[in-house]
């Protein structure tokens, strides 16, 4: 019951007139995760753990050469929020409380857009374009019920995932479709045949074509070509070791060759791989995707989960917002849970490598007899 509290504060959480007002609230919300942590039974590390560990363990290395060390220690601050949610998650035996608080959160803002779409208007609050209920960016709020709808489907929550559809479609953000859409195809794709599977890819490819042709004829607040020449100059500005923790604000206009600073100075590349290959260099990158690699091999509910935090890290920042990473660290740890602890792995291999070590021997005593 108290995590299920905290998710639904999680989604709740909004402090009018301060810096961050969507933001900065959430992720002190998220910090009581780390306290619920000291409650929890004991996590059983598994191999995606001990990944995780070593990722942010380089990500800190790389503070000390980063152009931006303020903004990193900040960043390391919501990392370990991070982490604690994804250690609490790991604890957990049924996350069906946190998903259905988290589908009660997000119909708040579900209630305050339908509100605004019907020319109400009881919901005076700022918002960066359409309305956005208590995210204040249309796009924050879509990634989060995008992220609690599949949420509810893959754990078999059907009508509380309709609380979430408001928020998701009246924002206009079609990369939450996307999400929604990868989601789904994983869960359908273990019984459908060959045939049906090469429909479906055919699909899912022609609905990401008419995605990106709509961003490019109609354009939007940051759309297909903004991002094409954001990823263009971080790619190029590339190194072996990153720019170190928390420098792409300070350090890429440096880099920017294509993108047009004068618009908007960005704070992420809109790509969570793009950001950790700048930052944190190839180590990053490569122990991003071996933690990434090693939870697919999780439930097919858990991979649904992780298929829209994948198209979304894509396209966007998910990672950086509270909502989605808090929320998104406890279902991944959940279902991280399942996995085979580190020690049964180690004792597995040696047994096999033992077996290995033994079969000559039995082999030439058997051509001796």
């Amino acid at each position: 019951m108290p995590a299920a509290l905290v998710t639904f504060a999680l989604m709740v959480a909004y402090w009018p007139g301060i810096s961050g007002a969507a933001t900065t609230p959430r992720w002190g919300v998220g910090v009581l995760f780390a306290l619920l942590l000291f409650f929890a039974p004991t996590v059983n590390l598994r191999r995606v753990h001990w990944l995780g560990l070593a990722l942010i363990g380089w990500l800190l290395v790389t503070l000390i050469w980063s152009e931006g060390r303020a903004d990193g220690v900040d960043q390391a601050a919501k990392l370990l929020t991070i982490a604690c949610a994804f250690a609490f998650g790991s604890t957990l035996h049924d996350v069906r409380a946190i998903v259905i608080a988290a589908c009660c959160g997000v119909a708040v803002s579900s209630a305050l857009v339908i509100l605004d779409a019907i020319g109400i208007g009881l919901s005076a609050l700022p918002s960066y374009g359409a309305p956005a209920g208590l995210f204040y960016n249309p796009d924050w709020m879509a990634s989060a019920a995008a992220l609690v709808f599949v949420a509810a489907i893959a754990t078999g929550l059907w009508r509380w995932s309709a609380l979430a559809v408001p928020a998701l479609l009246l924002s206009g953000y079609r990369t939450a479709g996307l999400e929604v859409i990868a989601a789904v195809a994983v869960m359908l794709w273990p019984s459908l045949d060959r045939a049906k599977r090469a429909i479906g890819v055919g699909v899912m490819i022609a609905g990401a074509a008419a995605f990106a042709g709509y961003k490019i004829v109609h354009g939007a607040d940051f759309g297909i070509t903004e991002r094409w020449a954001l990823w263009h100059d971080t790619a190029l500005a590339l190194t072996v070791f990153g720019h170190g923790f928390g420098s792409f604000w300070e350090s890429f206009p440096h880099y920017a060759q294509t993108f047009d600073l004068a618009k908007s100075r960005p704070e992420h590349p809109h790509n969570e791989w793009l950001w950790l290959a700048y930052e944190g260099g190839i180590p990053a990158l490569a122990l991003g995707v071996a933690f990434a690699v090693a939870l697919v091999r999780t439930s097919i509910a858990g991979r649904a989960v992780l298929a829209a935090l994948f198209v979304e890290s894509c396209l966007f920042f998910p990672f950086h917002l509270p909502a989605t990473a808090i929320l998104g660290a406890v279902l991944a740890g959940h279902f991280a849970g399942g996995l085979e602890p580190v020690g049964a792995v180690a004792r597995g291999s040696r047994l096999s490598l033992r077996a290995w070590l033994y079969w000559p021997r039995r082999a030439v005593g058997s051509g001796r007899a």
